[in-house]
């Protein structure tokens, strides 16, 4: 008897270690974020930008609020060609004032399979950006069309 219950353990332990390597989680992204990246007009080189508020325009959510950071990873609408975003730019002091522009970001919206885990993620093309006028943005450009769910990716670079 001794015996049998050694091996019904045994197998127990196996049949559990078994199935918990069986699981289907998945571990990669599902957000396909718009990078934009903020460089100095002149020396190219990463700009940092102090007190950052972002929101999407048409919702209540902020998505980055009073911050100091040189780049921006923003949701896309996934049932919509057009996202716009609201940059808000708060003043070091008194005599400045506070700088705002609206982002538009025109996407071509396209599913793609990950894996089978993770089932289908929503990939982008830009056709078009604008913003509107302003004292930060000396120039914005396209940088990477194509938004796959890659972190980290920059698609649009803004120029002060």
């Amino acid at each position: 008897m001794k015996t049998f219950t050694k091996i019904a353990v045994a197998l127990a332990l196996f049949a559990g270690v078994v199935l918990a390597s069986c699981t289907s989680e998945c571990y990669e992204s599902r957000r396909s974020l718009l990078g934009v990246a903020f460089l100095d007009s002149i020396s190219l080189k990463p700009l940092t930008v102090q007190r950052l508020t972002v929101k999407g325009v048409g919702s209540d959510s902020i998505l980055y609020n009073n911050v100091n950071v040189n780049s921006v990873f923003l949701p896309l609408h996934i049932t919509q060609e057009k996202t716009e975003y609201e940059f808000v730019i708060k003043p070091a002091t008194e005599e400045e004032v506070t700088v705002s522009f609206v982002l538009t970001v025109n996407c071509n919206v396209r599913p793609f399979f990950v894996n089978k885990e993770c089932g289908c993620v929503a990939s982008y093309y830009i056709k078009d950006m604008s913003y509107t006028s302003n004292t930060f943005v000396k120039k914005a450009e396209i940088y990477k069309a194509e938004i796959l769910n890659l972190e980290g990716d920059v698609h649009i670079k803004i120029y002060n």
